[in-house]
């Protein structure tokens, strides 16, 4: 009996914390809602800018897999 009762004054409250999951990281301030940039509005002008380059990037690919294979031969 007495040992039963010296482990209930062991545990503390700090106990059932350090068994819970860790919480997502925040940030260190709340976000005010003006600051939010809402994709929606951006998205058809950046899909336009990526239409534009996918070509040349694709150019530029190509042309270093090709040297990198002429290298390896």
């Amino acid at each position: 009996m007495c040992l039963s009762h010296e482990m209930i004054k062991l545990r503390s409250p700090r106990s059932r914390r350090l068994q819970r999951e860790p919480l997502k990281p925040r940030l260190s301030r709340k976000i005010v809602a003006g600051a939010r940039v809402n994709l929606n509005l951006y998205w058809a002008k950046f899909e336009e800018i990526a239409r534009k380059n996918c070509r040349l990037d694709n150019e530029i690919n190509e042309n270093l897999a090709n040297e990198l294979k002429e290298l390896g031969n």
